[in-house]
């Protein structure tokens, strides 16, 4: 594949024939660690909604959304400039176990209405990214279940992020960053929309190439840091970033993230290859350890991105038990 083109993988046949998908993603996970799928089986009109349900919580002023910040359930709000490298962004943390969001401190009550379409969405993520995940045990030479069998939907506390770009009022410095280059952390796949283009991912080859945005029909799939710890490094969590360079200055953009995390006690040891995956976490800044659980690496970090002092100024909500029917 070329070294400055994201894959494009059609998945359209991924349940009737997994082996033959996770052939076509084999070369694309150990080496971008992104690319696009296509016939990705989640519903446009859910991707959409989500959108409005964006735009219309991003318009509220920015002092009514700091009134419900980000707390340790991933519930809440980010301003511009409110972690460790202070991008100029804002986002909703919309995480936690099926049926929990509702009354919870860090969700803004404008967005309760909007809670089952919130749900669904996160659920037909959650449905693709098994799959998915399915296609990458095999790669690995796992038991095809293996990964899945550690998400399932229901003991899982998968994250949604809805993220907005604001306009300027007038022209920023150039190559100044909306997100500093980042792997995704806590989680084991990322889906991602976007309504304009922005984003870039490191290539291969150690360039930084911008990620297309084709619309509903092809959702943007990386790996994250745990998948890559949890595999000795054969799949790869690769950097991205947005600079201003990227983005028309004058406008909003706007983007939905998905992140397919791990169910909380799970142990993090890598199982195949006889790397030291451990020294090399170390040497990329990375937190993990061998044995520990995804809850104990979510703890440290949020208090990277958040700074040390995270875990003393925010109050633990009281945890909703997931909804049994």
């Amino acid at each position: 594949m070329a070294d400055k083109t994201i894959p494009i993988i059609d998945v359209s046949n991924i349940d009737n024939d997994v082996r033959s998908v996770a052939a076509k993603i084999t070369e694309a996970c150990a080496t971008w660690g992104f690319f696009f799928i296509k016939n990705h089986q989640i519903p446009h009109d859910l991707i959409q909604k989500m959108f409005d349900i964006n735009e219309e919580f991003s318009a509220l002023p920015l002092s009514e959304r700091n009134k419900h910040p980000v707390n340790k359930d991933q519930v809440g709000f980010k301003g511009p400039g409110d972690d460790a490298h202070k991008d100029e962004k804002s986002a909703m943390w919309l995480g936690g176990l099926p049926g929990s969001l509702s009354g919870n401190p860090g969700l803004h009550p404008s967005l309760e209405k909007h809670l089952p379409a919130i749900d669904a969405y996160k659920k037909a993520c959650a449905e693709m990214s098994l799959k998915l995940l399915r296609c990458f045990a095999i790669f690995l030479g796992l038991s095809e279940d293996f990964f899945a069998s550690h998400h399932r939907y229901e003991s899982s506390r998968n994250l949604i992020i809805m993220l907005h770009y604001p306009k300027f009022d007038a022209p920023p410095p150039k190559h100044s960053a909306r997100i500093s280059p980042h792997s995704d952390g806590s989680n084991s796949v990322t889906i991602l929309f976007q309504s304009a283009v922005g984003l870039e991912v490191l290539s291969p080859t150690g360039e930084w190439v911008q990620a297309p945005a084709p619309g509903f029909d092809h959702a943007l799939i990386n790996i994250g840091d745990v998948l890559q710890f949890w595999s000795c490094n054969k799949l790869k969590s690769t950097l991205h970033r947005i600079t201003q360079d990227q983005l028309p200055w004058d406008k909003e953009r706007y983007s939905v993230a998905f992140f397919c995390q791990p169910e909380p006690d799970t142990k993090l040891n890598p199982i195949v290859g006889d790397v030291d995956v451990e020294q090399m976490a170390v040497e990329d800044g990375k937190m993990f350890r061998r044995g520990m659980t995804l809850t104990e690496y979510i703890e440290e970090e949020m208090k990277v991105i958040y700074g040390q002092d995270f875990y003393d100024k925010q109050v633990q909500s009281v945890p909703v038990m997931a909804a049994t029917s």
